[in-house]
C-alpha cells in the first residue's frame, strides 16, 4: 500500500491503492494520520476515476525539540479575526507547546496562528470539530504527550485557567476532566443537556464544553478508530469513554462571550433538533453505563 520513505525526504506522495478507501472518514484516517506524526501540512491531490486511488502530498515538518507533559489543542475553522488573540494570551499564561489544526479553513486562520506562534496543522478537507481535533489528539500520542488541552479557537476559554485544569485532572486522579460553564446555558442548551443527561445516563452539568484536558488513556482511546465516527466533542466523546471504563469530572469555571459567530450546535431550534437526533443514537448505544455517585468523577463498566 505504501513504499517506504527515504529519511532525508522533504516531500513524499503517498497513493492509497484500496477501492475500499472511498469515503471521507478513510480519507481522513490517512491524511491525519501523516499529520499526527509531525507533518505540518497534508494536501489531498487527487481521485482518479473514482475508483478509490486517492494521492496526498506532504511537506516535512519541523521536529519539536522538547516535549513537556501537556500540549494545548485547538481546532480552528475560520477563526483568522480571534486564533492569534487566543494563541497569544495563551503563550503569556503557560509554557506549553500550542497546536492549531486549521479545519480547511477560507480565511486566513493558518496564518493568524502561525504568526502568534502556534504549531499549525492543515487539513485539506473539512473534518469539523471533532476530525480536527482527533488530529491534534494523535498529534499528542505520537509525540508522547500526558496530556492533550483541547480550547476552541474564538476567545471564550481563559488561558489563565488551564493551569487549574491541570491540577484538576492530577489531584482527581481523572481520565478528563471537563471545564464547565453552565450560567453561559441558553434556553435551548439547558433543555439539550437536561434530555442528554437523561438518555446518556452521563451526569455532568455541561455536556457540550470544548475546554477540557484529557490523560494519556484518553489520548489513546479518542485517537484510534473507535472515535472516528463521532461529529462533536460532547456526549457521544464522553459516552465511549466512560463506556470503556475511563473517569470523567469536571470543574466550574468562567468563560467570556464568543467574539466572532455562534455556537454551530445551538444557533437555531432545527439545528438543535438534529443534533439532538444524531447524539441520542450514540447516547442509547452507551446506555450500559454505570456511576460511582462521586461529585468530580464518574465512573463506567467495560462492555
Amino acid at each position: 500500500m505504501a513504499s517506504a520513505i527515504p529519511l532525508n525526504a522533504k516531500s513524499v506522495t503517498v497513493t492509497v491503492s484500496d477501492p475500499n478507501v472511498t469515503s471521507r472518514y478513510d480519507r481522513a484516517l490517512i491524511l491525519t494520520g501523516f499529520l499526527a506524526h509531525g507533518f505540518d501540512s497534508v494536501t489531498q491531490r487527487c481521485d482518479t476515476n473514482g475508483d478509490g486511488v486517492k494521492s496526498a502530498t506532504i511537506a516535512e515538518g519541523q521536529a519539536m525539540s522538547h516535549v513537556p507533559r501537556c500540549v494545548i489543542v485547538i481546532p480552528a475553522f475560520n477563526e483568522a479575526s480571534t486564533v492569534g488573540a487566543v494563541v497569544a494570551a495563551l503563550k503569556e499564561a503557560v509554557d506549553y507547546p500550542i497546536v492549531v489544526v486549521d479545519d480547511a479553513s477560507t480565511d486566513n486562520t493558518a496564518t493568524e496562528a502561525k504568526k502568534a506562534g502556534a504549531r499549525v496543522l492543515s487539513l485539506s478537507i473539512q473534518l469539523g470539530a471533532w476530525g480536527a481535533t482527533q488530529t491534534g489528539m494523535r498529534f499528542a500520542q505520537s509525540h508522547g504527550f500526558d496530556y492533550v488541552i483541547t480550547m476552541d479557537a474564538d476567545g471564550q476559554h481563559l488561558p489563565e485557567w488551564v493551569p487549574k485544569l491541570v491540577g484538576a485532572i492530577q489531584a482527581a486522579g481523572s481520565n478528563v476532566v471537563i471545564g464547565a460553564c453552565t450560567s453561559r446555558g441558553s434556553r435551548s442548551r439547558r433543555v439539550a443537556w437536561f434530555l442528554l443527561r437523561h438518555m446518556s445516563g452521563v451526569r455532568l452539568e455541561d455536556l457540550t464544553s470544548g475546554f477540557r484536558i484529557y490523560d494519556r488513556a484518553a489520548i489513546h482511546l479518542l485517537g484510534g478508530w473507535r472515535a472516528n465516527y463521532l461529529d462533536y466533542q460532547d456526549v457521544g466523546v464522553l459516552a465511549l469513554l466512560i463506556s470503556k471504563g475511563l473517569t470523567v469530572g469536571d470543574i466550574q469555571v468562567p468563560m467570556l462571550p464568543r467574539t466572532n459567530g455562534g455556537s454551530k450546535i445551538f444557533r437555531s431550534w432545527g439545528v438543535v433538533v438534529y443534533y439532538m437526533l444524531h447524539t441520542a443514537v450514540l447516547s442509547l448505544s452507551k446506555r450500559n453505563v454505570s456511576f460511582s455517585g462521586l461529585a468530580l468523577a464518574g465512573k463506567g463498566r467495560n462492555p
